[in-house]
């Protein structure tokens, strides 16, 4: 799960969840409840957490290269999330 990915890249850079909360502007709890799989962050802070961590989008959600994720069952609602997600991350990416 995403939580356990995330405990573990902060444990192997020896970070505090206080030190990632400072780092993304968001609380401790937060944090708390991304490790354990209550919440999920958004896409301004998955962007934030590769960057502090520094690895891919596609290797901190647990992706494959060779794996695709089939957009014809989309419903209108998700495909519209999923455009708005890559715009984000392609407007951080120009900032760099």
């Amino acid at each position: 799960m995403l939580g356990e990915k995330l405990r573990k890249l902060r444990e192997g850079q020896n970070r505090k969840q206080a030190d990632v909360a400072r780092a993304l502007k968001i609380s401790i709890k937060t944090v708390n409840n991304w490790e354990n799989d209550v919440s999920a962050p958004n896409i301004e802070n998955l962007i934030g957490l590769c960057r502090l961590y520094h690895v891919s989008a596609d290797e901190l959600l647990g992706l494959e290269k060779e794996e695709s994720i089939p957009l014809g069952g989309l419903k209108d609602d998700d495909r519209k999330k999923l455009v708005i997600m890559v715009m984000a991350y392609i407007r951080a990416c120009d900032k760099e």
